[in-house]
């Protein structure tokens, strides 16, 4: 397989693109999961998984609102940036972030506002949590940082400068741990997890669009091409939608659980998610060079190379991703003991999560060919479906199975979205990226 590896890199520069720039950001995964592994740890033994419970559910109230700051324009980015620079000056680079930065500020301050005074509501009213009512607020004030460190580190993406991109995922993880640790020896408080996640989007914020402005300001400030506002909100708009979608089939479980069930499962339900990301980690860290390379080939009409990189990388990440799968189903109720015995009980819903994240894998990057690609609205249309399967088995799973209904639906869902999308780009394009199309004769 590795003598077949190189023949194919040697003959197709953009696939060695993709692994060299895929093999960077892999590498920065694997560390940011680790990371995150041992502080999900460090939060359970010291604080126990009520808390684990409560910083998922703060964490996934702070990606909608995050959503809504970004309004899709930080998946624009990555579509125009490519497709500019082969049309026009580099320059265009700096002002479509500019531009970016510009609409990302205002829309982050009108939802950390909306964030801010509806926080009661969720507190309340949804959650029915006393502990979040004082944290909530404070959470909505960090929704401009994290939303400016957003657009910031895809403008890097977009751009290809993968060292870069990588390096900046792995300082939140790391500051992230170095700070939990430090206020876990020095000031021991309940919530001491919560406000660590706070200090860290603070200070990496800062750090990040301060090194990004600098960094295009030095290679692309030659304001010569003009980029509109409204050209860069009309594309990122369906990419919203989309994304608002995937966010309600990536959270409706936690959503549910911490509505029907007590802070506990939500807490297990939340391990179990961050260990089948060892499965699917490799596919998100490939997407992020395959994306800009989608789009810098098919703007180029190049497309006898864009079907070769997206088969082949769709290959090159499913046997990469195929052990760790094996390994969760097998010993996962061995690697949920680390986090105490009490968490054993989620294995059936990690199996099931780790099923539906390898079919995820080995439907390949099928979201980003359709978006790269001008097929957007079509992929939002896919999406949405599947975000109404998984709120219907969500809602009628959850109260009788518990977490392992959360899972079910999950897997279903992204199943879902996953086939229709690869069946989609085989009947209009004419090839499928999927590495189903190349182990499975009848599905070709």
């Amino acid at each position: 397989m590795l003598v077949h590896l190189k023949q194919r890199l040697s003959s197709n520069p953009h696939f060695f693109e993709i692994v060299k720039g895929g093999t960077i950001t892999f590498t920065a995964k694997i560390v940011v999961v680790l990371l995150g592994l041992v502080t999900n740890f460090i939060i359970a033994r010291y604080y126990g998984a009520e808390v684990l419970g409560l910083l998922a559910i703060i964490n996934s109230v702070m990606v909608v609102f995050g959503l809504t700051s970004t309004l899709g324009v930080n998946n624009a980015i990555i579509r125009l940036i490519p497709e500019y620079k082969k049309k026009y000056p580099s320059s265009s680079s700096y002002l479509i972030f500019k531009k970016s930065f510009k609409i990302v500020f205002i829309f982050s301050l009108i939802s950390g506002f909306v964030f801010f005074i509806s926080s009661s509501f969720i507190s309340h009213t949804i959650f029915t949590n006393k502990q979040l009512e004082f944290l909530l607020p404070i959470a909505a004030i960090f929704v401009i940082p994290q939303a400016i460190m957003t657009i910031s580190n895809e403008t890097l993406r977009a751009l290809k400068k993968i060292k870069l991109f990588a390096f900046n995922q792995l300082v939140y993880s790391i500051v992230f741990l170095i700070i939990l640790l430090l206020l876990t020896q020095l000031d021991f408080n309940l919530y001491n997890p919560i406000y660590a996640v706070f200090a860290s989007i603070l200070f990496v914020s800062v750090v990040v669009v301060s090194f990004v402005f600098n960094f295009l300001k030095k290679k692309y400030r030659d304001d010569k091409q003009s980029v509109k506002s409204k050209q860069i909100i009309s594309l990122a708009l369906p990419m919203f939608m989309t994304s608002s979608i995937h966010l309600i089939i990536a959270n409706t479980d936690i959503w549910c659980l911490g509505i029907m069930l007590t802070e506990e499962y939500v807490g297990i339900y939340s391990v179990a998610i961050k260990l089948t990301l060892l499965s699917s980690f490799i596919l998100t860290a490939f997407n992020g060079i395959i994306a800009p390379k989608f789009s810098e080939l098919f703007y180029s009409g190049k497309m006898s190379d864009l079907k070769s990189v997206a088969q082949n990388s769709a290959k090159l990440t499913f046997w990469i991703t195929f052990p760790m799968t094996v390994i969760l189903i097998f010993f996962g109720k061995f690697i949920l003991g680390f986090w105490g015995e009490f968490f054993e009980i989620g294995y059936l819903a990690l199996v099931m999560l780790a099923i539906g994240q390898f079919v995820n894998v080995a439907a390949g990057s099928v979201g980003l060919f359709l978006e790269m690609t001008g097929n957007q609205n079509v992929y939002r249309n896919i999406v949405f479906a599947g975000g109404i399967i998984n709120i219907i088995l969500n809602v009628a799973l959850i109260p009788k199975y518990g977490i392992n209904g959360a899972a079910f639906a999950s897997m279903v869902s992204i199943s879902f979205w996953n086939i229709a999308a690869s069946i989609y780009i085989k009947k209009t394009f004419g090839f499928s990226i999927s590495y189903f199309s190349q182990i499975i004769p009848c599905y070709k």
